[in-house]
């Protein structure tokens, strides 16, 4: 059985279900399960960072360091070394900043 209340927000009568109104996250984060290799070594996790911009910046400017430690520290990836991880950094021009965004794929 669900719980229904009426309340007053801002003057305005309002029926609350007892439901969260709290919004669904866009992300969804999971850890990466190491698969192995067919000699039985564990497979490096391959993390491709894709940015989007109007302007392109500068190779050494593009710091995805910030993106993978957070990745590391939300344990999407057990760690940033180069045992366990590949990196691949590319950028792409787009027309307007609407269309500007980071796109970050592990696997």
């Amino acid at each position: 059985m669900r719980r229904t209340d009426e309340r007053s927000v801002n003057g305005n009568s309002h029926r609350d279900s007892g439901e969260s109104s709290e919004p669904k996250s866009a992300l969804w984060i999971e850890p990466v399960e190491q698969e192995e290799d067919e000699g039985g070594n564990l497979r490096r996790s391959r993390i491709r960072i894709t940015s989007k911009r109007c302007r392109l910046l500068d190779p050494d400017n593009l710091c995805c360091k910030y993106i993978i430690d957070a990745l590391r520290y939300c344990k999407v990836i057990k760690d940033d070394t180069t045992k366990e991880i590949e990196v691949y950094i590319k950028q792409e021009k787009v027309k307007t900043r609407k269309e500007e965004k980071t796109i970050i794929e592990v696997e």
